[in-house]
């Protein structure tokens, strides 16, 4: 991500900068730190309310200084402290065993765990992800996201669900060849609902 520099003001009110916020002034920004969006810094003073910039899971904040770091990483949590012990392990490997002969074919499982709300904003797409994991017969990929406390709040008393997807394997030389077969992935879900009728398994 590329930060613009100081902006000018041209005719702008200028909004004061709240207290809470933490000055970023290595990229010219400044921190909403319950919300983690980052705005702009006029460079007559005040800040641009007008266009935020949300810090996302897995696009940190480039060129600050470590001090910066060090207050920033006080308010962007990782989930694996929160939710590691809610997450139905059982169901996860279950699915990884499920998927041995889907694998054998030249696909990958992908993981991911998802926490919303309520089991309704799960269904109209408020989706905040928080684990994901690449399963395959090469090296896996596991990611714990991380979220400022707004979100990490859903994320500790939200719901969580679970979405599995079968797809052709990146690393593989068929990769871009092998066809996508979304009918895997469904057979495998349905089998999951069945196993594991207490816990919301996404079935696309």
């Amino acid at each position: 991500m590329k930060y613009l520099k100081l902006f000018e003001n041209f005719g702008h009110a200028i909004s004061s900068i709240p207290d809470n916020f933490i000055r970023l002034d290595s990229i010219g920004h400044v921190l909403d730190p319950e919300k983690g969006l980052m705005y702009a810094v006029w460079k007559n003073g005040g800040y641009d309310i007008e266009n935020p910039y949300e810090v996302e899971y897995d696009n940190g904040i480039e060129n600050i200084s470590d001090e910066e770091k060090k207050i920033v990483d006080k308010y962007w949590l990782s989930c694996e402290d929160v939710v590691k012990t809610n997450i139905n392990w059982k169901l996860i490997q279950m699915t990884k065993d499920l998927s041995l002969d889907y694998l054998d074919e030249g696909n990958e499982l992908k993981i991911k765990v998802i926490a919303t709300e309520t089991k309704t904003h799960l269904m109209i797409g408020n989706k905040i992800f928080v684990y994901n994991e690449i399963f395959s017969h090469g090296e896996n990929n596991i990611t714990w996201n991380k979220y400022f406390p707004n979100k990490m709040n859903i994320v500790k008393n939200g719901f969580l669900a679970y979405e599995f997807t079968i797809q052709p394997q990146r690393e593989s030389k068929n990769w871009g060849i092998k066809a996508w077969e979304p009918e895997m992935t469904r057979e495998l879900s349905s089998k999951l609902i069945e196993m594991f009728p207490d816990e919301t398994i996404v079935n696309r």
